[in-house]
């Protein structure tokens, strides 16, 4: 009888092993194959678990760094997922992590969040940085500069299925070693831009890595005025395993300093933000979010809501994190 449920155990456990493999590797593995650019989200997309197979054997064989070649210079990088839907609860998770509240969303006269689609297009960008073409290796990219621009209220999405894209702009080489600028879009259901951002992240070559850092500058003058200082604190849970908060929280998190402090009209649509990122932010510990405003926007406007409004992230020692500007988009 014991034989009978040890060889029972075995078959159960090996047609599980069977079934993981081919929903979550073989049949990725066969879609990468065929060179598919395009998904439809509500059918097959890559699965984490194979571009983590991808991100690993990039990383094993290609140093960070280092620019390598491929076949057809002049063919981009690009992916694009249709078909997809919006999903409140996963944006109250992200509401409720990044400083906006869990019932952020119901809130009259605002917006979803800035950063928000760029959540949304977390696995396009896995896709991009793990693809056969991407001439970098994934291991170690940092995220140094951003441009973020909305032509329409990113709450557009809610309406009907919408598209995401991310795509390779370009490569440069740099004192540090190699930038790259990954292109991240949505649009909603007519085919219509709604929300796009450019994001540069940086390759360090290791082998050339110098003592020397450039200071980290901010742009808070220290003679500005009616400058709206908020303390907050970082805890581990930040992090995600690793001791550095994520880019993508200590801007989500400024901009939403900046709505509870500034008024919905600084972030409405159609607004463009650039941020530069400095310096790490370790865990645990308290930062500072400086707000400000500076020049006004397009000529002519008036009213705070065409004022440019700025806003750094400053570490525990004085140090800027981040610092960043938001100004009307022009059309």
């Amino acid at each position: 009888m014991e034989n009978y449920l040890t060889l029972f155990f075995i078959g159960a456990w090996t047609a599980l092993c069977v079934y993981l493999f081919y929903t979550y590797l073989y049949r990725s593995y066969k879609l990468n194959k065929s060179g598919v650019v395009v998904f439809d989200r509500q059918r097959e997309i890559p699965s984490f678990a194979y571009l983590l197979y991808r991100f690993t054997k990039a990383a094993l064989h290609r140093r960070q760094g280092k620019l390598y070649p491929i076949k057809d210079s002049a063919e981009k990088v690009t992916f694009t997922i249709f078909n997809c839907r919006f999903q409140s609860k996963h944006l109250r998770r992200y509401c409720s992590a990044f400083g906006y509240g869990w019932d952020y969303p119901d809130s009259t006269f605002r917006d979803i969040p800035m950063c928000y689609p760029e959540v949304l297009s977390f696995r396009l960008l896995t896709m991009v940085v793990c693809a056969e073409r991407f001439r970098l290796s994934p291991l170690g990219l940092v995220r140094v500069g951003q441009t973020l621009r909305t032509f329409q209220p990113v709450d557009e999405l809610k309406k009907g299925p919408f598209s995401l894209q991310a795509g390779v702009v370009e490569y440069r080489a740099v004192e540090r070693g190699v930038e790259v600028d990954i292109k991240l879009s949505a649009a909603d259901r007519a085919d219509l831009p709604v929300w796009e951002a450019n994001v540069t992240l940086l390759s360090r070559d290791t082998q050339h890595i110098t003592s020397r850092q450039p200071p980290a500058q901010g742009l808070l003058d220290p003679e500005s005025e009616e400058v709206k200082t908020v303390e907050i604190s970082v805890p581990w849970s930040t992090g995600l395993r690793r001791p550095l908060a994520p880019s993508l929280w200590l801007l989500s998190k400024c901009l939403a300093e900046v709505e509870k402090h500034k008024g919905a009209d600084a972030v409405r649509a159609p607004v463009c933000m650039r941020v530069w990122f400095s310096q790490p932010l370790f865990l645990p510990g308290k930062a500072a979010v400086r707000l400000w405003e500076t020049a006004p926007g397009a000529p002519g406007a008036t009213g705070p809501s065409h004022r440019h409004c700025a806003f750094q992230m400053e570490d525990s020692l004085g140090t800027p994190c981040i610092v960043g500007e938001i100004g009307r988009l022009e059309q």
